[in-house]
């Protein structure tokens, strides 16, 4: 924009506003504004690693009036002729304000409207001391929604906070808004300054390189100053994730990398992606293992242990990614904190549950703002806890175990038949010289052991000479059953060639409801391990 109501602006060569409107503004290398003045006031900016501000300086005639040193969510502030004091930002939510030279501490609470723009601030009595309005694309109005304010007027809602439109900083004696990668004129709704990236090419609003989300200013915001995908691009990354853990979750250190290269755009964040997913899943792994023979007090510490470890998980992704490692410690930690009342929505779905992934990364998001961290990674965190680990989970546990005593007039055979969710059946059994060989082979649902006594007790006293349970287990149970049966089988070998004995593999089978196959391949096997993934067969139901 070369004019507008009757001022003049000139650009240089990168597309930086250079002045306009009685401003004149100063570029780094990196297109920051250092320095910006207008009349006899001034505002100079310093910049550190990622170009991210540090400092700020306000003059007035030419005198320096205010220094600000950013310091994470903190600010230390010296004013001319006065001690130094500090504002704490609470997850955007509240002020604190510590003054050292005295130990006097202040709290203001900040309440905004559906696009995050500050609209009344609230001290500790609840009483309203500030009210800020702003116009659909952010200049600072009166009261009646009408008048643009004077520096007079908003003066002092600078000494609550310079936070105002979207929650970015207002830089308000040169009219300007500070983007953070970019500088905007809420007088004229456009940036100062052209976007790097032209994210959306077929979309018209998006061809002009200076304009503010797409021209609609009361449906989008845009946190970085550069294009509005950096904003939605965490919530797209965590929408595949989950479309992805629905078709396929055996793939989950795929989706986890396909959702960090989204939210990313880099290599580097895709391998993240995966390593955290992996990360997540493990955790899970390891304490359904750990929880499979604990007591009921143990099972109390183990669970504490498991948010513990969440978060840890959590803050080492944060910190992978650039984050700080506390917020993501928070993040996944209060997500798996919650994992019970989460697990209560959307009972009804017995596996992967796109609402309690939204869920978690409510919770996720939400400790992560209260933190001092950013909601959009608080999010990604407690969806990646919830995904790949509680529903990945949910989903391993449509196996079923059918545990089968038989006898026939043996001294005792026992089969496991493992039932996959589709249906594919894997025996394996085994007949041992006595029963006591086989108590506390496999774990239930709950993590108790089952005792294997009574089973073959009702076999032996059972008329047909069998009796079967089952059980609804892990994928991990399922598995481990059927290893611990080949393991077992391997170091005690028996004759299968037998009638008797194949007889009292098939009676189980029958038992489990599982239809008969071929005898003869059967008692060709070397050793007692019948198993029909091994014979390359698959036994589906009947």
């Amino acid at each position: 924009m070369s004019s507008a109501g009757g001022v003049s602006y000139s650009y240089d060569a990168n597309g930086n506003q250079t002045s306009g409107d009685g401003r004149a503004i100063l570029y780094t290398v990196f297109d920051m504004p250092y320095t910006m003045s207008k009349g006899n006031d001034r505002v100079d900016f310093a910049y550190g690693v990622g170009s991210s501000r540090y400092q700020r300086e306000d003059f007035e005639g030419g005198v320096l009036q205010k220094t600000t040193l950013y310091l994470g969510a903190t600010e230390r502030i010296t004013e001319t002729g006065s001690n130094p004091y500090f504002k704490r930002y609470l997850g955007g939510m509240a002020i604190a304000t510590y003054y050292p030279s005295t130990g006097e501490q202040q709290l203001a609470y900040l309440l905004k409207d559906h696009i995050g723009s500050i609209h009344t601030v609230l001290n500790e009595s609840g009483a309203i001391t500030a009210s800020m309005h702003f116009s659909a694309f952010g200049e600072r109005q009166d009261v009646n929604w009408q008048t643009p304010l004077t520096n007079f007027l908003y003066a002092p809602l600078n000494d609550i906070t310079t936070r105002g439109f979207t929650g970015h900083e207002q830089v308000d004696s040169m009219g300007i808004i500070h983007m953070n990668g970019r500088i905007y004129d809420p007088k004229l709704g456009r940036f100062m300054q052209a976007d790097p990236v032209v994210q959306a090419p077929k979309n018209s609003q998006n061809l002009n390189r200076y304009s503010y989300v797409l021209n609609n200013p009361l449906s989008y915001t845009d946190p970085t100053g550069f294009s509005f995908w950096k904003k939605i691009r965490p919530y797209v990354g965590m929408a595949v994730m989950i479309v992805g853990m629905i078709i396929a979750p055996e793939l989950a250190p795929l989706w986890g990398g396909l959702s960090g290269y989204i939210n990313s755009g880099n290599i580097k964040g895709a391998v993240i992606g995966a390593f955290s997913a992996a990360m997540f899943q493990g955790i899970g792994n390891a304490f359904v293992r750990m929880g499979q023979n604990a007591s009921a007090a143990a099972q109390g510490w183990l669970q504490a242990g498991k948010i513990l470890a969440h978060g840890v998980a959590g803050g080492i992704m944060s910190e992978l990614n650039g984050g700080k490692f506390g917020h993501g410690f928070w993040a996944a930690g209060f997500t798996q904190a919650f994992a019970g009342p989460i697990g209560g929505i959307d009972s009804g779905t017995e596996g992967f549950s796109p609402a309690r992934v939204v869920a978690a990364a409510i919770v996720g998001g939400t400790a992560s703002e209260l933190s001092g961290g950013k909601f959009a990674n608080g999010a990604m965190t407690g969806a990646f806890s919830r995904a790949f680990n509680d529903e990945l989970h949910k989903v391993r546990s449509n196996y079923k175990l059918h545990l089968i005593a038989s006898t026939n007039g043996l001294s005792g055979h026992v089969t496991i038949a493992g039932e996959s969710p589709n249906g594919t059946i894997t025996a394996k059994g085994f007949y041992p010289n006595d029963h006591a060989s086989i108590l506390d082979m496999i774990t239930g649902t709950q993590g108790q052991v089952v005792d294997d006594r009574p089973l073959y007790d009702a076999a032996m006293a059972g008329e047909s000479g069998y009796a079967v349970q089952t059980l609804a287990v892990s994928q991990l149970q399922h598995d481990a059953a059927l290893q611990f049966m080949s393991d077992y089988g391997r170091y005690n070998e028996y004759d299968l060639l037998s009638n008797s004995c194949v007889t009292a593999a098939l009676s189980s089978f029958n038992a489990a409801g599982v239809s008969a196959f071929n005898t003869n391949m059967l008692g060709a096997l070397p050793i007692s391990v019948y198993t029909a993934v091994e014979m390359g067969l698959d036994i589906p139901r009947p």
